[in-house]
């Protein structure tokens, strides 16, 4: 009795496809994968390269390929409010390592612009010296959920119709 061939799963006919950098596929993947898992993908063809442009891969049939629905457009870039809010989180977890703990996002994503750091900087030297300032750990949390809540206000689209210009 013959083995019977794996076959691959294709994409639907009339189902366009989109070509991606690996930063955008990667993002349908939650938790995410390593990098090396992601060129295990590729090397065994479920993330299928695009033949005419080196570094881009065909978004649907791949994600067909890994067992997940096809998209009708391309994800939305992540926004400025959630990076802000990230850079946030990130300072806190320096100026208050006891409070908050380093961000999760940091063991895949560690790629901080200059601009980026400077600001993480700033933000942190700011946040610590508050923080010297209050001993009681329940106040340090207080003030860190502050925080928090200060950055998804201030970038929340609502506050900002109506911050005065």
């Amino acid at each position: 009795m013959a083995a019977k061939k794996k076959t691959t799963p294709k994409l639907p006919p009339g189902i366009t496809d989109h070509a991606v950098d690996q930063e955008t596929l990667m993002r349908f993947f939650g938790p995410p994968i390593g990098k090396s898992t992601f060129y295990n993908l590729v090397r065994k063809g479920v993330i299928v390269k695009m033949k005419e442009v080196q570094g881009y891969y065909l978004l649907n049939e791949s994600l067909v390929r890994l067992g997940l629905p096809h998209v009708s457009e391309l994800p939305a870039p992540p926004d400025a409010a959630w990076r802000e809010r990230q850079l946030t989180e990130l300072a806190l977890s320096l100026a208050a390592p006891d409070v908050v703990p380093r961000p999760s996002w940091m063991l895949t994503d560690d790629r901080l612009t200059a601009h980026e750091r400077s600001h993480v900087a700033l933000l942190t030297m700011s946040h610590f010296r508050e923080l010297q300032k209050i001993t009681l750990q329940p106040e340090r949390l207080a003030y860190v959920t502050g925080a928090f809540d200060a950055c998804e206000m201030i970038n929340s689209p609502r506050f900002r119709k109506l911050a005065p210009a």
